[in-house]
């Protein structure tokens, strides 16, 4: 495929109040695009739409509000009479202490980071169809490449993903939809400013913003940032089992 050129594309992008979702906005808007950007904080989206009201529009709403999702994504859709790329990027991060397991947790993110998308999905596929730039683009992390430590919701939730785009990308391939999974390491973000723990080569969210931009410009199937920690990931992924059991544990004693 070609390039996108990002004027004059009907995009939404989701999660679009901070952190990646707020920078890629940004970049999305300085293109030319003509976006619609939701998340649960109006406040933040108002600044978007400031920065070029003509050519975004906010429309805030919780995306675990499934029941929402009808009315939300016909709205979406009615704001520039279509849709070429949807950009799945809300989601949050609670970890699992195993010494007081609570499956809500896991539930919790589930519902947030993967079922929010599958309901997006089911209501915005029909007009993406019709788009000859149809483009899916859905975020998920490096934790789906490695069970790592207290990561047993979150990083399920994000395993999930991959493995549902996935699937979608081969039944839709023939149909002409593009289909683009984000792998991010640790990113500079409100979320993880909570983390307790080292976070090694984590980088800016105005770098992770541009990387993934360039990834949904050149359709890249994958799009992993950065590199080296993504790389260093998989190779423990493909590791013997129990010495791969022995470094995760490690982590999880630190």
């Amino acid at each position: 495929m070609e390039k996108h050129d990002f004027k004059d594309r009907k995009i939404w992008l989701t999660g679009a109040s901070s952190g990646i979702g707020y920078e890629l906005a940004c970049l999305l808007i300085q293109a030319g695009a003509k976006i619609v950007v939701s998340a649960r904080t109006e406040e933040k989206l108002n600044q978007l739409v400031q920065l070029s009201p003509g050519s975004v529009k906010s429309i805030p709403f919780d995306v675990k509000q499934f029941e929402q999702y009808p009315l939300i994504c016909q709205q979406v859709i009615q704001a520039y009479d279509g849709l070429d790329i949807i950009i799945l990027n809300a989601g949050n991060c609670k970890y699992i202490d195993v010494k007081n397991f609570q499956a809500d947790t896991v539930n919790e993110m589930m519902q947030v980071n993967f079922m929010s998308m599958v309901h997006a999905i089911e209501q915005t596929l029909p007009c993406l169809r019709k788009s000859k730039y149809a483009h899916i683009v859905a975020v998920s992390s490096s934790a789906a490449f490695l069970g790592l430590p207290r990561a047993e919701a979150y990083g399920t939730s994000k395993a999930a993903i991959k493995y549902f785009f996935e699937s979608l990308r081969a039944d839709l391939d023939h149909q002409k939809v593009a289909v683009s999974l984000v792998f991010p390491g640790f990113v500079k973000t409100p979320l993880t400013d909570k983390n307790n723990f080292p976070m090694p080569l984590i980088i800016s969210a105005e770098k992770a913003a541009k990387v993934i931009y360039q990834g949904i410009q050149q359709y890249k199937q994958e799009i992993k940032m950065p590199w080296i920690f993504i790389r260093l990931i998989k190779f423990i992924a493909i590791l013997p089992v129990t010495l791969r059991t022995k470094i995760v544990a490690k982590m999880a004693k630190k």
